[in-house]
């Protein structure tokens, strides 16, 4: 699962650029949300947090793309994104990808 902190980084950064030059264009992904619950769920949350914390507006055909990057991942390490209730700690599965790479914040990386 440690290559989907590179390939959804740059996923958003991509369609952050996109967004901000005006060139942005919604998904073709056809939607897959009643088979992968989970992942659909962590990119809808994953989603309103990229559009809060750039101010942008991203449309809700995002949340697909995202997703993608979540069930690809799976077939890694198998479902490890839910805690012992069910739910799903999106905060948990990035912390836990950037500290097995060696990611920390500090004053200087404090994006």
């Amino acid at each position: 699962m440690d290559y989907i902190y590179i390939t959804l980084s740059d996923h958003i950064y991509g369609a952050y650029k996109r967004y901000v030059d005006g060139t942005y264009k919604p998904s073709q992904i056809p939607d897959m949300s009643d088979k992968y619950i989970d992942e659909y769920l962590i990119a809808s949350k994953g989603l309103n947090i990229i559009n809060s914390n750039l101010n942008i507006k991203l449309p809700e055909s995002e949340i697909k793309n995202i997703a993608l990057h979540f069930i690809n991942a799976e077939g890694q390490n198998g479902k490890q994104l839910k805690e012992d209730d069910g739910k799903i700690d999106f905060h948990k599965l990035i912390n836990d990808i950037l500290i097995r790479n060696n990611i920390f914040r500090t004053k200087s990386k404090s994006v």
